[in-house]
């Protein structure tokens, strides 16, 4: 068993410390314990590299998070040796955490909003999400426009559509561009669309906001 000395910097225990598989069972979180113990040992005697997460006590006492990747050795097609590193997962962990929080405080705001918004997927501008003043403003029902797009529900002309694609595509964004919107029922709404290139869940995506100018031209 060799175990590299930088292991102390992260665990505290000396490299000599890491003889066996027992040693490294005794580390873990007891809450995790049983089934790291279990996938690992299961993994390894099918022959297959595996990667998995748990919990370790340090030696100092401390409760890190480790993602562990394990390459299985074998010789005459059965494992004789295992070899792979872990590391400290638990910062990407807590970078994980304020990002969901973040995106949580966004659609809070999102769906509370007193203007029209709506994101879209950035590839087919199928709708991900839209909020109750854009469903108020054109009249259909949010089931009827999640997983659809503009062009499928009719709410703005073809040739339109080929406009503000355009434009984003060279501007990279929208700004207060006057489109007509067809509503449900029929009714046609002079209004302007912005739009911004976001990410959410690490995925590019667009959020649009439409300001309805209908009442104001009247």
């Amino acid at each position: 068993t060799y175990m590299s000395p930088r292991i102390k910097e992260l665990t505290g225990y000396e490299a000599s410390m890491w003889t066996n598989f027992d040693f490294w069972s005794r580390t873990l979180h007891p809450d995790d314990r049983e089934e790291a113990i279990n996938f690992c040992q299961v993994e390894t005697a099918q022959g297959k590299d595996h990667e998995f997460e748990y919990r370790m006590i340090t030696a100092n006492d401390k409760i890190i998070g480790i993602r562990d990747s394990v390459t299985v050795i074998k010789e005459n097609g059965k494992p004789s040796m295992l070899r792979g590193y872990f590391f400290d997962s638990t910062p990407f962990k807590q970078a994980e955490e304020k990002r969901l929080v973040s995106e949580e405080k966004f659609l809070k705001a999102f769906n509370n909003a007193p203007v029209a918004m709506m994101i879209h997927e950035f590839i087919d501008g199928q709708y991900m999400e839209v909020n109750d003043a854009f469903i108020n403003l054109i009249g259909f029902k949010k089931t009827e426009v999640v997983g659809r797009t503009t062009s499928d529900l009719g709410l703005i002309s073809t040739d339109t559509i080929n406009f503000l694609t355009k434009t984003l595509q060279n501007d990279g964004k929208l700004h207060e561009v006057e489109i007509e919107i067809i509503c449900s029922d029929k009714q046609k709404k002079t209004c302007l669309l912005s739009t911004e290139i976001i990410k959410v869940n690490e995925k590019q995506s667009l959020l649009s906001i439409v300001t309805d100018l209908t009442e104001r031209l009247e």
